[in-house]
């Protein structure tokens, strides 16, 4: 059995960990501030992957709770969120489809789907809980808001790839507990505490982060500069 491994690959792991460290404590102290408005708890998913061979470089499925609560816990649209993202691959967010391009996804994932209770609505917001519960369970969608993508490059520098290597990755991140815009606020909230950590993490890696797509809804590119979260960062 070989049990060579690259420094490229052990230095890969290592940042990632360090990641997902900084991540959970970020998730912790948000946590900590917010628990008296989220008594059942919230539910976030972020996921990193690797656009040059499509494999997921992190993926953090947070169910964050009172140490004292039992049962039901709330944010069961997070992951409905993160899989409506990567069915979707062309949208920059959750929650920006009309009713046409509803049963277009719909049918793009079930074809022949009975979506006809779904024609009858004028607008996606039309969407009761019961009819949000159907896509979630039946399609593995959700048309509310919550969810963003965000493309990014890692720009490293090195020797060993002839001076730099530019790597394509994505960041989805899902949030899920609160109202609908407050969810996508903590998307946001989440994602500026991934860019922090990736930059601790890796301090001497160059990123840029494309939030062009985000920027066209007005409501995200509010939030975009609220929270201070930039394109590029580096040391």
């Amino acid at each position: 059995m070989n049990y060579n491994v690259s420094t490229e690959t052990i230095i890969r792991y290592a940042y990632l960990e360090s990641v997902d460290a900084l991540v959970i404590n970020d998730a912790n102290q948000w946590y900590h501030h917010l628990k008296a408005i989220l008594p059942n708890g919230c539910q976030a998913v972020v996921e990193i992957e690797d656009l040059d061979n499509g494999q997921i470089d992190y993926h953090n499925g947070m169910i964050l709770t009172p140490p004292t609560r039992s049962g039901h816990i709330s944010g069961g649209f997070a992951q409905a969120k993160m899989d409506t993202l990567k069915k979707f691959p062309k949208i920059a967010m959750t929650g920006t489809w009309n009713m046409d391009e509803l049963i277009e996804a719909i049918h793009s994932v079930r074809s022949g789907y009975d979506a006809s209770v779904f024609s009858r609505l004028e607008k996606t917001c039309q969407l009761t809980r019961e009819l949000q519960e159907e896509l979630r369970r039946e399609i593995g969608i959700t048309t509310y808001l919550g969810g963003i993508r965000v493309p990014f490059t890692r720009l490293i520098s090195s020797a060993e790839y002839g001076g730099r290597k530019t790597e394509n990755k994505e960041a989805r991140i899902s949030f899920s507990a609160l109202s609908e815009d407050d969810d996508l606020n903590m998307c946001f909230h989440i994602f500026r505490g991934l860019q922090q950590a990736l930059q601790v993490a890796e301090p001497n890696v160059i990123y840029h982060f494309d939030l062009s797509a985000l920027k066209q809804y007005p409501t995200a590119h509010f939030k975009i500069i609220m929270k201070g979260i930039v394109e590029n960062v580096d040391k």
